[in-house]
């Protein structure tokens, strides 16, 4: 049983899980684990800064039989959601523009953030660059995080987003 905390609040509430494991993305530390009033749903993170007070109890964790933590993080299922309704796989492809953008490409060959990613079309000022991910609020975030290196060709729905992104953030910019 565990003790957590309400954000914006001084309420806690008492919760029995079933612990499945630990993912660590830095900054944040999540207890990966199904609620035990609720075993028709799926495997939830909860942030363990929020955890009050953990009591050890005597019942078996009731987790999937063949559950692989390793394959559950590596299949981007800890990730939030753009769209909580879309959790399909996509073929990712962006344009990386090279000029300027420092070890970008050699790092992502030499430290590869995507799974099955390939390089394509490439030339001294470019290249296209896929990859298999969900639309996450991670993949937006590396995204804009490479800023005017990065362009998104594929899915559409992506293109979209970033471009309604941004243009949100220049909005913000515009002096009146």
């Amino acid at each position: 049983e565990m003790l957590r905390s309400l954000v914006g609040s001084e309420m806690c509430i008492r919760d029995r899980l079933h612990p499945a494991g630990i993912i660590i993305k830095p900054p944040k530390t999540y207890l990966l684990a199904k609620h035990h009033k609720y075993q028709d749903q799926n495997l939830r993170p909860y942030l363990v800064h929020r955890i009050e007070q953990v009591t050890g109890l005597t019942l078996n964790a009731n987790i999937p039989e063949n559950f692989n933590l390793q394959k559950y993080v590596t299949d981007g299922n800890s990730d939030i959601a753009l769209n909580d309704l879309d959790r399909e796989d996509y073929t990712v492809t962006l344009k990386l523009h090279l000029e300027r953008s420092g070890n970008l490409l050699k790092d992502l060959k030499e430290h590869p953030p995507f799974q099955h990613q390939e390089f394509s079309l490439e030339t001294k000022e470019s290249c296209e660059f896929s990859f298999q991910s969900k639309l996450t609020a991670q993949l937006e975030e590396w995204i804009l995080g490479r800023s005017s290196f990065v362009e998104v060709l594929a899915p559409a729905i992506l293109r979209e987003h970033m471009r309604d992104t941004v243009s949100g953030m220049i909005a913000r910019y515009k002096d009146e």
